[in-house]
């Protein structure tokens, strides 16, 4: 008994000082819990609007590419040469494509061979 009586006024000021810590402490950790929600809140909102932004988005990507279908097709219709050209055109550059890609696959594999 004696040795606490001996301490009690640093060991009371020392359990003063860390109280005051710990409510300091609890106070900023209120603040930023509060600036979290704050935080959270606004992200949540900002999600939602780019959900309702990427189905906009969506239904307007849907619409122009329907356009453009209308559009190719009635194109086809008014110049079927030019679309049997175009087609021979694009048949073309893929096989030119797969040949060279062919021709350095087989060049490659005798080098290393």
């Amino acid at each position: 008994m004696s040795w606490f009586g001996n301490h009690s006024s640093s060991t009371q000021t020392d359990v003063e000082a860390e109280l005051t810590r710990l409510r300091r402490a609890l106070e900023e950790l209120s603040r930023e819990h509060l600036r979290g929600q704050h935080g959270l809140s606004g992200l949540r909102s900002r999600a939602e609007a780019l959900w309702q932004d990427r189905d906009w988005h969506a239904r307007d990507l849907l619409d122009s590419t329907r356009a453009a279908g209308r559009a190719a097709q009635d194109c086809a219709r008014h110049h079927p040469m030019t679309s049997v050209a175009l087609l021979l055109g694009i048949g073309a550059a893929v096989g030119c494509y797969f040949y060279c890609q062919r021709r350095s696959h087989h060049d490659n594999w005798r080098r290393n061979a």
